[in-house]
């Protein structure tokens, strides 16, 4: 099963990060990695059960089949991780 934008979101917050993902994708220029982060901040300041201790981790992959392709030049660069506590 594969959405038809490419953005998925599981958990108490999903339904939240989901919406706030549909629309940054839809209404900006971010990154994949920014929407990811920027829609789990929203789902925290929503929902009581996320908080804001996010760690997104980027996995190599097709950038065509990203909402955003946002594709670094080096795949095995360190701070293909990020932790923004």
């Amino acid at each position: 099963i594969e959405p038809d934008d490419h953005i998925v979101a599981i958990g108490s917050g999903g339904s939240f990060a989901l919406s706030a993902a549909r629309a940054l994708t839809a209404h900006s220029s971010l990154a994949a990695t920014e929407v990811v982060r920027e829609s789990l901040k929203i789902a925290a300041d929503i929902c009581i059960y996320t908080n804001h201790d996010i760690r997104v981790l980027e996995l190599p992959g097709d950038a065509a089949t990203r909402p955003t392709a946002s594709t670094p030049s080096n795949p095995q660069s360190p701070d293909r991780e990020s932790d923004t506590r």
